[in-house]
């Protein structure tokens, strides 16, 4: 019979991706699900009446069964990547793609584009 390892049991590690797991399984329960139904509902009833679809709703629908896939990964423990919004990865891929400049910095880049003769472009609504 083989035998249980106790430092093993007692990884921290372990018990902090079980606590995610639990609260993963939560989320999709208790907010995706029923919101993917809800979705459903409504686009039905979009195709229903209109003959078409709502984008919007189509955006929001592929977010969340990505997110749904990310946590069935998880959970099934094909990766050891969280998913949002607990993964780390992307904080700080998303932190990377961040580039600061000042005020000054944006006057000097327009009286520049000025100077070389560019017309002024001014959007209006």
């Amino acid at each position: 019979m083989a035998t249980i390892n106790k430092d093993e049991v007692m990884k921290s590690s372990k018990w902090i991706r079980f606590f995610f797991m639990v609260a993963y399984i939560a989320i999709v329960y208790a907010i995706v699900v029923p919101l993917l139904i809800f979705i459903v509902t409504i686009q039905f009833l979009f195709h229903l009446f209109s003959g078409s679809h709502s984008p919007q709703l189509e955006k929001v629908s592929d977010w969340l069964i990505n997110f749904l896939g990310e946590c069935l990964i998880f959970l099934t423990y094909k990766t050891e990547q969280r998913p949002f919004p607990f993964n780390a990865e992307e904080v700080e891929a998303s932190g990377e793609n961040v580039v600061e400049s000042s005020s000054e910095d944006l006057v000097e880049a327009e009286d520049d584009s000025l100077e070389d003769g560019e017309p002024e472009v001014s959007k209006s609504s």
